[in-house]
């Protein structure tokens, strides 16, 4: 999946349009980054934000970006996605932290448990005190209550067997050094993970389109929860 911003390059504070170094931000900027899972409806998802579309041709399912820079304080997002019911959700954008915006659906069911909508909604996930050594922190929006994976540092290594429950987070420590982790759904490779560096590697896991196990990585030296 392409990155839309690396996490390495020049962020962005939206509302005056300036750019800033991660070390150079002023005190009262805080950090977001968007990733979306959502498969249903048609076409690409739109994101504004205070009423402020800032990605016009949208996100492609899996698509994320970088960490970007906006001034802290409440914050108004908004969702749209043809075949999908809207979603407005005030977030808070805090100081000094990096927080994850995920975009996702829900289904919406009749009586008889069929699905008749989508819902898209917005879940967070924050940063939380660094522990040492290599973790995987493993986040599913699959549509699977929990999910059983095969987790190997290596190709062909051995492998733990781990039981994700639907938007928890479940942390996989790696015993360290090159990890070049397999994360495998019943025998098929969802997704891999290159770690060189301590710290956290996020697993963000979803159904694609043709409804088959994905996933998107991206380093966060810090731990995350969900809430």
């Amino acid at each position: 999946m392409k990155k839309l911003l690396s996490l390495t390059c020049l962020l962005l504070l939206l509302g005056g349009g300036v750019l800033f170094g991660q070390g150079g931000a002023p005190a009262d900027v805080g950090f977001y980054r968007i990733v979306n899972v959502v498969a249903a409806g048609e076409g690409n998802l739109n994101l504004t934000i205070e009423g402020k579309d800032y990605w016009p041709q949208g996100f492609k399912l899996g698509q994320r970006t970088g960490a970007i820079g906006m001034k802290a304080g409440k914050k108004e997002f908004v969702l749209r996605k043809e075949g999908c019911k809207g979603a407005k959700r005030s977030l808070d954008v805090v100081a000094g932290e990096t927080q994850t915006f995920v975009c996702f659906a829900e289904p919406v069911r009749d009586e008889d448990g069929n699905i008749i909508d989508w819902e898209l909604r917005v879940a967070r996930l924050r940063q939380h005190t660094p522990e040492k050594g290599i973790f995987l922190t493993i986040v599913s929006f699959c549509e699977d209550e929990q999910l059983g994976l095969e987790v190997s540092e290596r190709a062909g290594g051995a492998e733990k067997r781990v039981l994700v429950p639907k938007m928890k987070t479940t942390r996989v420590r790696m015993d360290g050094g090159l990890v070049a982790a397999e994360i495998k759904h019943r025998g098929r490779i969802v997704t891999n993970v290159m770690a060189e560096k301590a710290g956290n590697y996020v697993v963000m896991l979803y159904n694609g389109a043709d409804g088959a196990r994905k996933g998107t990585v991206f380093y966060d030296p810090k731990f995350v929860l969900a809430n």
